[in-house]
């Protein structure tokens, strides 16, 4: 019997290898774009050598034995620490929101996580019912954090202003 699987993203090439192997069956894959790996694709950029996710960062984790056993029989792993900054204002900053961001961004000296508490405290934006994404933003971080990281953010990203 043969196969046709449209698409060589995680799900149809993990698919495709195991018709192949389990079933021994001829299996064709087909992909619209110039690489495998779907969505999880990465490559090293030639200028800088750095790694980079083409779509954005995919974490993978799991709890199964079989299922970790299977993935690292094709794979070797790249140490990765997931450390996210922001730039903004000249600045690169620490997200989500901790206390070097919010010192950075709005000039203050926040010291220990009970003045970060603090000051988050003073400046959340109390809402009896959060009607959209806006108000639980600022509900969190304030306006003043809202407008410099998530505003511009969320237009850029979905082509959307938040509400």
């Amino acid at each position: 019997m043969k196969y046709l699987i449209v698409g060589a993203g995680l799900s149809g090439a993990v698919l495709a290898e195991r018709i192949a192997s389990k079933l021994g069956a001829s299996v064709t894959v087909i992909e619209k774009r110039d690489h495998i790996g779907g969505n999880c694709y990465d490559y090293v950029d030639t200028e800088t050598g750095i790694r980079l996710s083409k779509y954005g960062p995919h974490l993978f984790h799991t709890n199964n034995q079989v299922v970790w056993d299977y993935v690292n029989s094709f794979v070797t792993w790249t140490r990765w620490e997931h450390k996210v900054l922001a730039s903004v204002d000249g600045k690169y900053v620490p997200m989500p929101v901790c206390g070097t961001t919010i010192n950075e961004l709005c000039g203050t000296r926040l010291r220990d996580s009970d003045e970060v508490a603090g000051w988050l405290r003073a400046n959340q934006v109390v809402y009896t019912t959060v009607q959209n994404s806006e108000e639980m933003a600022k509900s969190r971080i304030g306006t003043v954090l809202y407008e410099k990281l998530v505003k511009e953010y969320t237009f850029k990203q979905w082509g959307a202003t938040a509400g």
